[in-house]
Parts: structure tokens; sequence; C-alpha cells
């Protein structure tokens, strides 16, 4: 089956907000956390019904950064 992922322009701002915040600590991070959150995107696009259901019809994806460590919930 294929499926089209669709990201809304405030899911876009709420994703900048904390890149911004990672390359204020370190450079380069900020890119390297959108990076990450693409690759997760692209990943949702492929099998959305391999994450988790929460909340009804939500589902969670995690973005992982591990230096420094940190996650960040991707919900569709």
């Amino acid at each position: 089956m294929n499926y089209t992922l669709i990201v809304k322009p405030e899911a876009e701002l709420d994703t900048l907000k904390p890149a911004q915040w990672y390359e204020e600590k370190q450079e380069k991070l900020g890119i390297r956390f959108l990076d990450k959150v693409e690759e997760k995107l692209y990943l949702v696009s492929q099998n959305p019904l391999h994450y988790q259901a929460r909340y009804k019809a939500t589902r969670l994806a995690l973005v992982e950064l591990k230096n420094p460590p940190s996650l960040t919930v991707v919900m569709f």
C-alpha cells in the first residue's frame, strides 16, 4: 500500500524551534537533528503501521540523537 506524508506548516515550525536551540548549543547539531527528523519521516511514510498507536488514531515515532542524548516525538 502506498502512503502520502503531508507535513503541515505548523509542524515544520515546531521542528525548526528545537533545531535552532540545538544549533545554539553546538555547531551543526541543529542540522543533524533536522536530518534525523527527515530520516524518520521517510521511514514513517514507508510503513506508518509499524509505529505504536496512541491516542486513538495518532501514532508516535521517536527521533533520537546519540550525542548529546535526546529524544523527540513525531506524532502522526
